[in-house]
């Protein structure tokens, strides 16, 4: 059968450390949380009542079976229910082997009819450690193919009698 997600190899480790989450707010203060998302997991930082300036300072480590997957970071406002905007980053835009340092803007898109405005609402301060042990086991993942072997052994040949092709 078609190989399961869980038992694809692991090509390496990436580890995501949250440093901290600046908020630009005007009149009310949100009480925010953010939600990091890899694959299938996820972990809820804790939520920090009327604070906009957070040092979380907490780390992250998931096993990595497909690089070109997403890390979501998501923030959102406890009280008001409000998305207050993602950051998304590419495994495989990481450098290999060392940290790498990240500010990233948190943008939030408000459409009407009329018009849409995006409004920058913060920003996360973001590290991240991606090792993968060669390049040769990170290049053989993505040269192998996706399908199960018995769709290259003869691919051709039911089509073939059907058309009577010698």
């Amino acid at each position: 059968g078609d190989e399961k997600e869980g038992s694809l190899p692991i090509l390496g480790k990436v580890e995501v450390r949250v440093e901290s989450l600046n908020l630009i707010s005007k009149a009310i203060r949100p009480s925010p949380y953010v939600v990091l998302r890899y694959d299938r997991h996820w972990v809820r930082l804790p939520t920090s009542n009327y604070q906009c300036n957070i040092n979380y300072d907490r780390s992250f480590t998931f096993g990595v079976r497909d690089a070109s997957t997403m890390i979501r970071l998501v923030v959102f406002d406890q009280i008001k229910g409000k998305f207050l905007g993602m950051v998304r980053v590419r495994i495989s835009t990481l450098p290999n082997g060392r940290w790498a340092k990240s500010v990233q803007p948190l943008y939030v898109r408000k459409e009407s009819l009329s018009s849409c405005t995006i409004k920058k609402r913060g920003s996360l301060t973001l590290h991240f450690l991606w090792c993968h042990p060669s390049s040769l086991s990170y290049l053989h993942h993505y040269l192998k193919p996706t399908k199960p072997k018995k769709f290259f052994k003869a691919p051709f040949r039911q089509h073939e009698k059907t058309l009577n092709v010698q």
